[in-house]
């Protein structure tokens, strides 16, 4: 078999839950186009129709049922639906809900209502799921969507990061168990995702300083899901199982640090720009005796330029991003300070800027 044919899902049936729009919506799609038979599940039955129009048209093989995935009786009675198909290969466990308040605003029912979608909606589906496959005898693969909140957090959502690091929790804990049946459990992990739901919000001003947060300043589309998604629920990641793949743009692995690699006036950075501007400003607010600097137009002198443009008690200039000159910085740390940029009395800090012998 070549490589790609083992993303193929021909002959695969296919349960999306969630799936009336969003991420759900796309995650149908694709499975039907990879090949598999796919059942699409929300409470809204009426919302499912187009989509299942869809992939009709594009000669897909497709089912439309209801489920609330909160109701252990509705779930049952969801995949019973299915029966004519058989157990379920596949199921992309995706149903979710948010409520975005203040921690201390946020009253009981919001936290019952998230939990009870996010968490045990997610174990009751996989849970009688993996029933129908252990009673089928052929495995099959369970994809729980969850998100980046659950391994990181953020203001405003408490109940959604803390049902998602929960379905991560889930998974691994069903990993275990279910591996002897050859059935698999992975957690699909997606960052801040572009769809017709959050597009307005993503392309606002507040959106553009979220984008300016994640190391590659791109917000993810729906498209970068595919290949993650493929490898979850096909044969080519066969031997994956309670594993968790983040599609965040690097979102995860950014930076705790006000100041990191990037803005770092000592590094080669895409921001190495700034400590150039701030050498370009006006002279040092200092003189050797603590007096105010020269008039302006005054030619600054070589000790007016030592301590120019500092911050936090530090001096900035001059930097140079050289290996020697880096070296000489480190070297001199232990030395006090010899620019005498600062008014008599006060503490010293350790100077930056380069030193004589």
């Amino acid at each position: 078999m070549r490589a790609l044919d083992r993303f193929r899902l021909d002959g695969r049936i296919a349960l999306v839950t969630g799936a009336s729009s969003g991420l759900g919506e796309h995650f149908a799609a694709l499975l039907a186009d990879a090949g598999a038979r796919v059942a699409l599940a929300a409470r809204r039955v009426g919302d499912l129709r187009p989509l299942a129009e869809r992939i009709a048209a594009a000669g897909g093989q497709t089912r439309v049922l209801a489920l609330d995935v909160t109701d252990a009786a509705s779930v049952r009675a969801c995949l019973d639906g299915l029966a004519s198909w058989g157990a379920p290969d596949i199921l992309v466990n995706n149903a979710g809900v948010t409520i975005t308040r203040p921690l201390l605003e946020q009253p009981e029912e919001d936290f019952d209502q998230v939990m009870d979608t996010n968490l045990k909606g997610n174990w009751l589906v996989a849970t009688e799921t993996a029933r129908r496959m252990v009673a089928a005898g052929r495995g099959g693969s369970i994809v729980n969507v969850a998100s980046i909140l659950g391994e990181r957090v953020a203001g405003g959502v408490a109940p959604y990061a803390i049902s998602k690091s929960a379905v991560i929790q889930v998974t691994k804990a069903m990993a275990l168990e279910l591996a002897r049946h050859r059935i698999r459990l992975n957690a699909l992990l997606p960052g801040y995702i572009v769809t017709d739901l959050n597009r307005e919000f993503l392309q606002s001003d507040a959106g553009e300083k979220l984008r300016q947060r994640i190391p590659s300043r791109r917000f993810g589309e729906l498209e970068d899901l595919d290949g993650p998604l493929l490898l979850l629920a096909s044969d080519a990641g066969a031997a994956m199982t309670g594993a968790t793949v983040a599609v965040d743009s690097g979102h995860l692995v950014s930076s705790l640090r006000a100041t990191d690699l990037h803005s770092s006036p000592w590094r080669g950075g895409s921001s190495s720009r700034g400590w150039r501007a701030r050498r370009a400003r006006s002279p040092c607010s200092r003189s050797p005796a603590g007096n105010p600097t020269p008039p302006s137009g005054s030619p600054p002198t070589a000790a007016t330029t030592c301590c120019a443009s500092s911050r936090r008690g530090r001096c900035l200039r001059p930097r140079t991003r050289s290996t020697a000159n880096i070296a000489r910085w480190r070297r001199s740390r232990a030395r006090p300070c010899r620019c005498r940029g600062w008014s008599a009395g006060a503490t010293k800090p350790r100077c930056w800027a380069r030193r004589s012998t």
